[in-house]
């Protein structure tokens, strides 16, 4: 239970910097503009996972 706990805050802080630094007007700027490169290598990124996935062997 402790560990869970633990992902919890873990990811509740996480998003909560994320949201923060996103406010900002210097950084969410860059983040539009560089929107589309960041979506395409996210795509690639869970291509080349969704791959890897249907290409492993399952243990037998």
């Amino acid at each position: 239970m402790t560990c869970v706990a633990a992902m919890f805050g873990v990811a509740v802080v996480w998003f909560a910097f994320v949201t923060l630094l996103l406010s900002l007007d210097r950084v969410s700027a860059v983040f539009l503009r560089c929107r589309r490169w960041i979506d395409r290598c996210a795509g690639v990124a869970f291509m080349a996972l969704g791959l890897r996935f249907v290409t492993e062997r399952s243990p037998t």
